[in-house]
């Protein structure tokens, strides 16, 4: 009983730590959303652990296109990150990326959306773990784990988050609009770090 009791108090614990942000949009254009609009384009972003989801919605009459490899992530201390998208977001998806070293762009058809997130390339940690039987000249391997996972965006205890707060984060999006190649950045600015 008293280890269930421990192991149910280390496990709220660990759910009441972390950090949640609070941002706020400066560039193209200040405001309160991190949301922008223009004549071409309408797009939202929600910054999470370990990845940004974006929502771009095509308001022209032709098919934009969002060039991935050209698109790209800037953290709080000003480091430049190629992003993948959730094409990628897998190891057999990591695994195609490695091979051909490119991202087909995605495309959004006139008056949709694209619902999709990114993350630093550089964040993605694979792991490989194997198991043996035996030992010495008789060990045999049985299995070969490989799992894959992305480090946070942010940092994730309060005394470090609100040394960031004031900081900003970027995110270039490189996108084909009517023909024409148009990079759209964006500054988020850490308005706010509090203790979830």
């Amino acid at each position: 009983m008293k280890r269930v009791i421990a192991s149910t108090l280390a496990m709220l614990l660990l759910a009441g730590c972390g950090v949640s942000y609070k941002f706020a949009l400066k560039k193209p254009l200040p405001s309160d959303r991190i949301a922008f609009e223009d004549e071409s384009i309408v797009v939202s972003f929600d910054v999470r652990h370990k990845e940004i989801y974006l929502t771009l919605v095509n308001k022209t009459d032709e098919a934009i296109h969002i060039v991935w490899d050209g698109s790209s992530y800037v953290d709080a201390e000003g480091v430049s990150h190629k992003v993948l998208h959730k094409e990628q977001d897998s190891l057999d998806g990591y695994n195609r990326y490695q091979e051909l070293r490119k991202q087909s762009p995605s495309s959004i058809g006139p008056g949709s959306e694209l619902n999709d997130y990114i993350f630093p390339v550089d964040h993605i940690v694979i792991t490989t773990e194997s198991d043996t039987t035996g030992s010495g000249s008789e060990a045999r391997m049985t299995s070969i784990t490989t799992t894959f996972n992305r480090k946070p965006l942010l940092p994730q205890l309060l005394e470090n988050a609100r040394k960031i707060v004031g900081k900003s984060l970027k995110v270039s999006l490189a996108l084909q609009i009517n023909g024409s190649a148009r990079q759209y950045d964006f500054e988020f600015e850490i308005a706010d770090a509090v203790s979830r």
